[in-house]
């Protein structure tokens, strides 16, 4: 019965390529059998399939090449029975990181629709919102240049992953700013966190009721108009505002440089 096999019949037995049977065998993790020491042919003997299909299998759990090495060497059941719980417990972790990415992809997509629906932009809309964990930082911006300072801080001091950040924004008017008409002062800097951990810097959004108001805004200097248009609405409404004013742009430079495409939104919490 033949026993022996080149390089490139155990690439097409195995589907693995050529390239990387070598790499293994550079490595000392998957040598050939025999060397034909005339030619440098690599030949492998089919004692050798079960140890190959070891290395793929744990390839295909994700092992490193040390982790495979070990077990190899080691064969130890103990060991390996702790290594599997290991990757498994690595491997939940990767889902919840994916579950999380699918779950702000949808949010983001579902946002990003709404706030580009022309028959609702530059109105007046009353909404109910859920509670809306964030972190926060409670700090007076002015500028743009203490605004990008503090979202800096916020994200190093509160340890927060700066892919969360994107689209997440957002910067709250004192009720007090608000009441007086001062929209060019905010008093703090947040970033929605809905999936992750709490830290020294956690809060939230408090549910309720909110007057809504998402419009096309290239700067800051058109949301006067907006806070006012809200008022009026309000007061025609004999409704309340009962705190902080939120403030966040939708569409921004990291979507489009149109400045004129871009979206903001403002959201005033009210007595219903």
């Amino acid at each position: 019965m033949r026993n022996e096999f080149t390089i490139g019949e155990i690439s097409k037995l195995h589907n693995i390529p050529i390239k990387t049977l070598r790499y293994y065998d550079s490595i000392d993790l998957f040598k050939p059998a025999m060397v034909d020491t005339r030619n440098n042919y690599r030949y492998y003997s089919i004692e050798q399939f079960e140890m190959l299909n070891s290395i793929k299998f744990l390839r295909y759990l994700g092992y490193s090449i040390n982790d495979i090495k070990h077990h190899l060497k080691t064969e130890d059941q103990d060991g390996f029975i702790k290594s599997l719980k290991e990757y498994k417990q690595a491997t939940d972790n990767e889902i919840q990181r994916l579950k999380n990415i699918k779950g702000f992809l949808n949010e983001r997509i579902m946002e990003l629709e709404n706030a580009m629906d022309n028959n609702s932009l530059g109105k007046v809309l009353i909404k109910k919102l859920p509670k809306r964990n964030i972190i926060f930082l409670k700090e007076n911006i002015k500028t743009i240049f203490d605004l990008e300072i503090n979202l800096r801080k916020l994200e190093n001091d509160s340890g927060v992953n700066h892919s969360i950040m994107i689209g997440r924004v957002g910067l709250t008017i004192s009720l007090e700013n608000l009441l007086n008409k001062q929209f060019n002062e905010y008093n703090s800097i947040f970033i929605l966190n809905p999936n992750g951990r709490h830290t020294d810097f956690s809060s939230s959004l408090d549910p309720g009721f909110y007057a809504c108001v998402t419009f096309n805004a290239g700067d800051h200097k058109k949301s006067g108009f907006f806070y006012e248009k809200i008022f009026k609405h309000l007061e025609k409404k004999k409704l309340s505002i009962t705190g902080d004013a939120i403030e966040r742009v939708i569409i921004d430079d990291f979507i489009t440089k149109d400045k004129e495409k871009h979206i903001t939104q403002i959201q005033i919490p009210i007595s219903a």
